[in-house]
Parts: structure tokens; sequence; C-alpha cells
């Protein structure tokens, strides 16, 4: 359901707007979470905008990630709270029922498709394709201008959810909103050179190593790459320098899952799922606590390495012999 009025009417009548991403913040949550934040400063509203999580220094070019604090405490005494991109509270974190309680009105802003109902007033759009859609029709609703700043974070939130408007999602409607981005100023090139041309030597050290531990599964239909821990000590590299990594296994000819396994430093795993469409990537993410879109999705796996590659070849396996698919 989304209800724009509803929205719009809550935020003109606040004072005060408190923004929440979810944690491991991805361009999406911090894009569309920073333009709400900022068009409402523009119009005079007191704003607060929290991730659990700090902004990736890869992102912090997006305009109004400066905004965000990890500290829950910037919340206390919001008017209304917009959660922005989060399927369910736990995305926000551990604390985000509480969060949650800290304002007498919540609105939920998302796209997933395995959300939960949360919040008195709902704009949840599965079909979107990203939450910088939504918001930018929440823009135009609430009769907010949006100059290039608020243009700019809203593209990056849509270009990268799209995969640079590579995937199904990229529809009519979400090239329409963003051909009105570049006509309030959104600089394309700008946006692309912060994302793709601007990466620290250590993330292609790291790279280098990963890519050697490729690996194909089910007779080439599966592809697997993996970090440890070692990795990032050899190359000095970070988690963030981790990211898209998935996609070099997801663009082999003839592979139909790319999984990318990182192991994190409380021994536990992320895995990173994308699908060219003979499985819903998401589907099997829930199987351990995780979610995303039917063609991308990931979930933390309570268990080593191996054992996280094992789970991963026996559940796509599984996947791959069943018929439901997803439009990728």
């Amino acid at each position: 359901m989304a209800d724009y009025a509803a929205a719009a009417r809550a935020i003109t009548t606040a004072d005060s707007l408190g923004l929440v991403s979810h944690l491991n913040p991805d361009p999406d949550t911090i894009g569309s979470a920073a333009a709400l934040a900022l068009a409402a400063q523009r119009a005079g509203k007191r704003v607060a905008a929290y991730c659990r999580d700090a902004v990736p220094a890869n992102y912090r070019f997006i305009p109004g990630s400066g905004l965000f604090s990890t500290n829950p405490a910037v919340l206390e005494g919001v008017d209304v709270l917009v959660v922005v991109d989060c399927s369910e509270p736990g995305r926000i974190g551990p604390d985000g029922e509480a969060i949650l309680s800290t304002a007498a009105l919540v609105i939920d802003i998302d796209h997933h498709t395995d959300g939960v109902v949360f919040g008195k007033v709902r704009l949840v759009e599965p079909g979107a394709a990203a939450s910088g859609v939504l918001i930018h029709e929440l823009l135009n609703e609430l009769g907010w201008s949006v100059d290039r700043e608020i243009a700019e974070a809203l593209y990056t939130a849509i270009e990268t959810d799209t995969g640079s408007f590579h995937y199904p999602n990229t529809t009519p409607r979400c090239l329409r909103v963003t051909a009105e981005l570049l006509e309030r100023g959104c600089r394309p090139q700008k946006v692309a050179q912060a994302l793709y041309e601007s990466h620290r030597p250590e993330r292609f050290r790291l790279l280098g190593l990963a890519l050697n531990t490729l690996e194909l599964a089910l007779e080439g239909r599966l592809a697997l790459i993996q970090v440890t821990r070692a990795m990032y000590d050899r190359t000095g590299a970070s988690v963030e320098d981790t990211e898209d990594i998935v996609d070099y296994a997801r663009g082999l000819a003839g592979v139909e899952v790319g999984a990318f396994l990182r192991e994190e430093a409380d021994g536990t795993v992320k895995l990173s799922l994308r699908s060219k469409g003979a499985v819903r990537v998401d589907e099997l993410a829930r199987r351990i606590g995780g979610g995303g879109h039917p063609c991308a999705a990931g979930a933390g796996f309570s268990g080593s390495l191996g054992e996280a590659r094992e789970w991963v070849i026996a559940n796509v396996a599984q996947a791959l012999s069943e018929p439901a698919g997803a439009d990728c």
C-alpha cells in the first residue's frame, strides 16, 4: 500500500522529522533518506538522521550523507519517524523495535517484496525500482522542490538499485523519474565517477585475490567467489572494498547464480547472491534470516566459509531443480 497523501500530511504537520536507514547501508537507503532529509531542512523542519552503521566512505559523496549519526539518541523528541528501505524493523538493527517507539507516528517507505507490516502510515510499493523512486514521488506530493543535491542523492539510489539500469526493474516509471532528476541538475557523470572510478588501490589488490578463488559448481550454473580475513590483512583492504565483487560471479557465461562469501571478523559469513532468473535468491536468503530482491539478495551465515559454501551449493541445486524463477 502506498498512501502518498497520508505520508505528505504527516510530514507537513510535523515540526521535526527523524530519518532511519537500514544497517549495512547501501546507496538506496542512504540516498533516499538523505534526499528527504535535505528537502525537509529546506522546508524549515528540524531533521535528525540515524543509521546503526556508519555511511561507508565510498558513499559519502552522496549529498546529505553527512547528516547521519550512529547514535540513536539523535531521534529523541522527533514528531515523525520515517524508516526508509527497511523490509522489517530488524533491518534497522537489533534495537529496531525500540527505535520505532521513539516517535508517535512512523512512516514506512520501502520497495522490497518480503516486507512485514509496520508503521502507522505505509508507503510501500514492491514494484518500484528503488526507494528513491518513492521518495521522489513523495516530494512531488509534498510540493517540495528538488534541487541538484536532492536530485543527485535520488539518482544514486535509483542507479545502483537498478544495476546501472541493467535489471528488469528498469521500468518506464523509473526512467521518467530519472529524466526529471536530470532536469533538476543531476550530473550522472559525477555520480558514476564517484561510484565506479574512485576506488582505492587496496580494492584491486583484494579483487585479484578474490578472483583467484572463483569456482564453478553445478555444471557451471553456479559461480562462487570468497574473501577471507587473511586477504584483508594481506592487501590492507576493508569490507567496503568488497562492494559489487559478486557481480563478477554473476557475469560469467552459463552461470545462473553468482555467490560471494565474505568472512566476517566474528567468524560468521556474509553471503551476497545474484541471479539471472532461474532462481529467486531472495527466497534462499530468507531461509537463514536474510532477504532482498528476487535477483539480488543477501544474508548472514552462522558458520565457517566451508559450511557456507556447502549451504549455497546445496540450496542453489535444489532451487535449480524447481520450476519457479524470477524475471531478471
